[in-house]
């Protein structure tokens, strides 16, 4: 089989179309064609990223942390008796 008929049944096989070319090609005409579209694109990226990774590593440090940060301690059980200075006073 020729080369030029393996690249006709290829096109047969995939429609006419290239999938990963037609991506990249979408990919760059969305975000990568300006220069304001790219910076747009990395710095809104680098702000999802953030919140994901915030949230994972917040609950992973909560989980091995149960029940030993601030806001989980019963402060109630520490509470003493200023009555008795007031008192003296």
């Amino acid at each position: 089989m020729t080369r030029l008929a393996m690249m006709r049944a290829a096109n047969r096989t995939l429609g006419g179309r290239r999938h990963a070319s037609s991506l990249l090609d979408g990919f760059y005409r969305t975000a990568l064609k300006s220069n304001i579209s790219h910076v747009t694109f990395v710095v809104t990226g680098a702000i999802i990223f953030e919140v994901i990774y915030g949230k994972a590593t917040d609950t992973i440090w909560n989980s091995v942390n149960d029940g030993k940060l601030p806001h989980q301690i019963d402060w109630s059980a520490f509470r003493e008796d200023d009555d008795e200075e007031d008192d003296e006073d």
